[in-house]
């Protein structure tokens, strides 16, 4: 997550350093994120304050957090359950998403 943020700052001094407004394209951001330890909803705070601070930063819109926890027990790749939904969830954001940039 870092190397991508670092590698935005660009936008960021465009914004807040130089006051750059032009070309400023509405996006759309989700966060999808593993974590070794069950999620008990304080253990994700971190990386979404983080990644909210983020969208702010490049005038994205934070949609969602798609997560698979406990993989330390359970591998990712072995959560089918969790994944099917995940995916429904992505498909259905991408929906919207281009819904709305349809009609701009």
């Amino acid at each position: 997550m870092k190397i991508m943020i670092d590698r935005c700052q660009v936008y960021w001094s465009k914004k807040f350093v130089l006051k750059d407004r032009k070309k400023v394209k509405d996006k759309d951001g989700v966060l999808i994120c593993t974590a070794g330890v069950k999620h008990d909803g304080a253990s994700l705070i971190g990386a979404t304050k983080v990644v909210d601070l983020f969208f702010k930063a490049v005038d994205a819109n934070y949609i969602d957090t798609l997560w698979v926890d406990d993989t330390d027990k359970i591998p990712a790749v072995e959560q089918t359950e969790v994944l099917k939904n995940i995916q429904v969830k992505a498909s259905s954001h991408l929906k919207e998403i281009e819904t709305k940039h349809k009609h701009e």
